[in-house]
């Protein structure tokens, strides 16, 4: 079951929703319950990519710290 995120032309609001068929399901805002709604490109992310966690992953290109060429 994807997850698809829509906004709603009537309200602007940006609302998540669990669907089993996103081509023949009706979806409605669940703020003002309108069916005029658009369906938004989604972002994902890639686990333990996160920037400035202070985690720092080695690098397997470029030249070699530990004195073997």
């Amino acid at each position: 079951m994807p997850i698809y995120e829509y906004r709603c032309q009537n309200c602007s609001q940006v609302f998540e929703k669990i669907t089993w068929n996103s081509k023949n399901e009706l979806i409605k805002c669940p703020y003002c319950n309108g069916a005029k709604v658009h369906r938004l490109l989604s972002t994902f992310s890639k686990a333990g990519s996160q920037t400035g966690d202070g985690i720092s992953m080695p690098s397997t290109c470029g030249p070699s710290s530990s004195g073997f060429s």
